[in-house]
């Protein structure tokens, strides 16, 4: 049978074997050497055909391996975690955006020398420094940072040590010493994107109050510092945290809400396909471009194409080649990263069991795309929460309700929001009259969500373990698949 398949077959099943090498690389080498033992005994029950197909799958699981191993930085030197549990001073910038919290500010610093016996030493590597709310610290500054060097582990039942490893941190720094000894180390592309994205959050927290202008930085800007405990404990209860969070999950729910409301208010279907592409490229560039949302623009565009032309199996393809260069630029974030996990799901579930739930729920009206709105939330809830309960042990009851009610309007309030922003940077005074549309929405958004989540059984606290997520994911596959193979029996019967 494997004789039958094409080169372009054949090439994705490599790339397919290569990401399972990189999973199986994060958990433990022995399970490698088991599935590769197993594929060599099944060589001898098949053809010589048969025998190359399975040669090419050994070589991408092995690949795969070999490539989540050699990202992993050895302990030497020259970099930075070589010195973890010793007090050090370093120099280097700040690599990343500042994660500013409502008590203290994450820096994401790369280290370039450190102090020893009197001299300098040229040394490679990120510190994830925490230290308190004041004196503020800007992308690109140039410190010297005196502190313990610690190594991340495990927090209760987080392993925060691969969560961090995922951005290829390696090493913590609390309550350092700090010597601001210039700026401007930055790339400059970078610090005009993050400039850009300070500028327009000062017009937002112009010509909005509060809570109101936090969450349209969250649906603007990806912003959710700003956002009062209560109402984020209410969106989680509710499910509908995707809508101010940013990841593959979230965007692509986000921007196919977008295109239905373009197709709702007659703009054909390849123009709202622009628009909404247009929408999620904009959505980068005002969130600074960081690769964590560039990953999660890749998914949301990919569910876009698919939902356009109609083909899923080419579409599936094209999802296969993008997780193979995810992977590759960051095989850390197959395993280690839960945004990309949901991601890829949540694009999944969109692609194959949008269309099938849609044709369900026929009774439901059109206007402003709600049909195919919740359509789309229900694939994307049905292929996530297994994951979802087995990381938080906990399930949204009222999700499926909160979606049909707030998603379509959604786009209406990115809209507005974002023009009176526009109009805010030639006039705040334009722009605050304008924003009361805005406010009019986002307070609709906001009460229906509190609504829900003061219902006693908004969200269930339950024990998922391993075994049931695998079950989960057997059954969604089950239901992917055959449908597609009777299709393909059918088409194959017709043809004779």
């Amino acid at each position: 049978m494997f004789g039958k398949l094409s080169k372009s077959k054949k090439f994705y099943l490599v790339l397919c074997a290569f990401i399972i090498g990189v999973a199986t690389a994060s958990f433990q080498v022995e399970l490698l050497y088991c599935i590769i033992i197993l594929i060599m005994l099944v060589i001898i029950l098949f053809t010589l055909k048969a025998r190359m197909v399975i040669v090419l799958v050994i070589f991408g699981l092995t690949a795969g391996f070999l490539w989540l191993q050699s990202s992993v930085p050895e302990s030497i030197d020259e970099n930075i975690h070589f010195f973890n549990e010793q007090k050090v001073i370093v120099e280097g910038f700040i690599r990343e955006e500042v994660d500013l919290r409502s008590d203290h500010q994450k820096l994401t610093f790369q280290a370039e020398k450190i102090e020893q016996e009197n001299s300098w030493k040229k040394v490679k590597g990120l510190i994830l420094v925490k230290t308190e709310l004041y004196p503020y610290y800007e992308y690109g500054q140039v410190l010297r940072i005196e502190c313990l060097l610690k190594q991340p582990g495990q927090i209760d039942n987080f392993d925060y040590g691969k969560y961090l490893a995922r951005h290829n941190i390696y090493s913590t720094c609390y309550n350092p010493k700090i010597l601001i000894l210039n700026g401007g180390k930055g790339g400059i592309v970078k610090e005009n994107l993050l400039n850009s994205k300070k500028y327009f959050l000062g017009k937002i927290n112009q010509i909005l109050p509060e809570p109101h202008a936090s969450f349209l930085a969250g649906l603007l800007l990806g912003v959710r510092k700003g956002i009062p405990k209560e109402i984020m404990e209410a969106f989680n209860r509710t499910g509908v945290t995707h809508i101010i969070a940013v990841s593959g999950y979230n965007i692509t729910i986000v921007a196919v809400a977008l295109m239905n409301f373009f197709k709702s208010i007659s703009i054909s279907r390849k123009k709202s396909f622009y628009f909404a592409v247009l929408g999620i490229i904009a959505f980068v560039f005002l969130c600074g471009a960081s690769a964590a949302v560039v990953r999660a623009a890749i998914m949301g565009i990919i569910v876009l194409v698919a939902k356009q032309a109609g083909r899923k199996t080419n579409t599936i393809y094209v999802l296969i080649l993008a997780v193979f260069i995810m992977v590759m630029i960051n095989p850390k974030i197959l395993i280690f990263d839960m945004g990309f996990q949901l991601s890829f799901l949540a694009t999944i579930g969109l692609i194959y069991l949008s269309k099938p739930i849609e044709k369900l729920f026929k009774f439901m009206p059109e206007i402003f795309g709600l049909r195919e709105n919740f359509s789309t939330t229900m694939a994307a809830i049905l292929t996530t929460s297994p994951l979802i309960m087995y990381n938080f042990s906990r399930i949204s009851l009222v999700a499926p309700v909160a979606n049909i009610l707030i998603l379509s309007a959604i786009p209406i309030a990115m809209f507005v929001g974002f023009v009176g922003v526009m109009l805010a940077v030639f006039s705040v005074y334009i722009g605050q009259i304008f924003s009361w549309m805005t406010w009019l929405v986002l307070e609709y958004i906001i009460q229906v969500v509190k609504l829900l989540a003061n219902w006693n059984s908004a969200s269930v606290n339950i024990s998922f373990g391993l075994e049931w997520v695998i079950i989960c994911y057997a059954i969604i596959f089950m239901i992917i698949y055959l449908p597609i193979r009777r299709a393909k029996s059918d088409m194959r019967y017709a043809s004779y």
